[in-house]
């Protein structure tokens, strides 16, 4: 799991609600869609999700996989989460 340093309290503020797609960019990477859960099993095995952890900081993680390792990240690097707008 990567955990970010957004706690719970902070990422509500956002308005962002569970079952929602995010937009996720790592450093210059092409952004990435992700679905905003509340447990791994709500997207299929090897998806990228993200969620609150136990500690209350959101978390991108992949379901039984290594979110880190499958998108390249680093301690210290910079994520932008971004809400996709229903159309």
């Amino acid at each position: 799991n990567m955990v970010t340093n957004i706690s719970r309290t902070e990422f509500e503020k956002t308005g962002i609600r569970k079952g929602a797609m995010l937009r996720l960019r790592l450093r210059d990477k092409e952004a990435i869609k992700l679905r905003f859960c509340s447990t791994y099993g709500e997207v299929p095995v090897g998806k990228p999700l993200a969620l609150i952890g136990s500690h209350d900081f959101l978390e991108i993680s992949t379901n039984q996989g290594n979110a880190s390792k499958k998108l390249g990240a680093r301690a210290g690097d910079t994520v932008v989460t971004m809400r996709i707008a229903h159309v």
